[in-house]
């Protein structure tokens, strides 16, 4: 039996591809090695599983994350500090606050409240909205509400007693704050100088008023005039230069130091006691209604102690005036007005080359210790202000070798230096 050996197979004489390089950019005359390697496109690094595996999952998580934020557009931009300060500005600039009272029973709770306003009065400006337990609603919007918007309140609840009141909105009617006054007395002036000599003879002195002193025991004339001025410079030049009169300089002084303000509660209006401390009921100390002081309508102030037509803190009410002052009464802080310098910084004091700086260090640290130890003399011994204030002028002027003198707007104070 004999074998056949299978013939061998054809291999076939196609030949093989091979792979061509990538084309590059035939170097053209005159263009360097560098020119032309930039045409070139640079390999990829050799990737490992590891790798890949690795920017595969980041690359998931990405499209993860900006399929789930609605905002991914707005975040993968850049965004400076002062851009985002600016419109961290326009929105507190553009809050409207307001208090909404008197809510009817069926809309006093938080979800009731919010439906009613985006389903029935269609109020899409809400940026925050609570509703207390007392049907009061503290409602912030990002634009005003009208009064068109307040009157659907009212139809569409049903109930004509639900008021919206802004909230710290300015008054028109809402009286600047009182200027501080100062009294200084012209000693030794003839009595036929008048008041408008006085006046014609400074008409740089801002003066307010001038009056002549009478004697409380013989009612008579005397040789002091009393000068009320709020100008500072004023009141400066007064105590330390003096006052010139026909060719003469008189001098002045400060006026007695006022009585201790005591200290009077902003919610009842007694004495003795402050807001924080206060057991009473609040009042309004312009009528007899229990609202808000900026909420009162009345135009002749009628005090709720006296029935007096002035107002509850008037220090002319009987009341208050007839109050017996104690050493155990509490009164109200002495307040300095325009500190020594104001407690500069002092590396701007010493700089002989800052618009602000101090040409007398020493002077302006000496002025500073006197203005604080006077506060703390005059709050120590509220009743005793004149003494104290003898014994500051006197030891300013022999250990410091300053004149001191303090002019006082009730428990307000300033110091002239010279």
């Amino acid at each position: 039996m004999s074998h056949r050996l299978a013939p061998p197979k054809a291999t076939s004489t196609k030949p093989k591809p091979t792979l061509k390089p990538p084309a590059t950019k035939q170097k053209k005359s005159g263009e360097s090695v560098a020119d032309l390697l930039k045409h070139q496109t640079p390999k990829p690094p050799p990737q490992t599983f590891a790798t890949a595996t690795t920017s595969s999952n980041m690359q998931n998580m990405q499209i993860l994350s900006r399929s789930r934020s609605p905002i991914n557009k707005t975040l993968d931009k850049p965004v400076s500090p002062i851009s985002s300060r600016e419109s961290s500005m326009s929105v507190s600039e553009s809050e409207y606050k307001y208090t909404v009272r008197n809510l009817p029973q069926h809309i006093a709770t938080q979800k009731s409240f919010y439906s009613f306003l985006i389903t029935t009065i269609n109020l899409r400006s809400i940026l925050t909205l609570k509703v207390n337990f007392n049907r009061t609603a503290l409602l912030i919007t990002s634009a005003p509400i009208t009064p068109a918007i307040i009157n659907q309140f009212r139809t569409a609840s049903g109930d004509a007693n639900i008021t919206v009141d802004p909230i710290n909105k300015k008054s028109l009617n809402t009286p600047f704050p009182k200027v501080p006054t100062f009294s200084v007395v012209i000693r030794s002036v003839e009595h036929d100088i008048t008041e408008a000599d006085i006046m014609n003879q400074n008409p740089i002195l801002k003066i307010n008023r001038l009056h002549r002193i009478i004697s409380k025991k013989t009612n008579r004339p005397t040789p002091l005039i009393r000068v009320i001025s709020d100008d500072k410079p004023t009141i400066d030049h007064l105590l330390t230069q003096g006052i010139t009169i026909f060719s003469r300089v008189y001098d002045c002084e400060v006026s007695h130091p006022p009585p201790p303000t005591p200290l009077q509660c902003s919610k009842c209006f007694q004495l003795g006691h402050g807001p924080n401390d206060c057991p009473n009921k609040p009042i309004c100390p312009k009528c007899p209604e229990s609202h808000h002081p900026s909420k009162c309508t009345v135009i002749t102030a009628k005090c709720p102690f006296c029935q007096g037509s002035h107002p509850a803190w008037s220090r002319q009410c009987p009341v208050i005036k007839e109050t017996p002052i104690t050493e155990n009464t509490p009164f109200v802080p002495t307040k300095i007005i325009d500190p020594p310098s104001e407690f500069a910084d002092r590396d701007i004091a010493e700089d002989p080359d800052s618009p602000h700086s101090d040409p007398n260090p020493t002077q302006t640290l000496l002025r500073q210790v006197i203005a604080f130890f006077a506060k703390i003399l005059f709050d120590i011994f509220p009743l005793q202000k004149p003494k104290m204030q003898q014994i500051i002028e006197q030891a300013s002027l022999h250990a410091f070798e300053i004149i001191t003198k303090i002019s006082h707007s009730g428990h307000r104070i300033r110091f002239s230096f010279n």
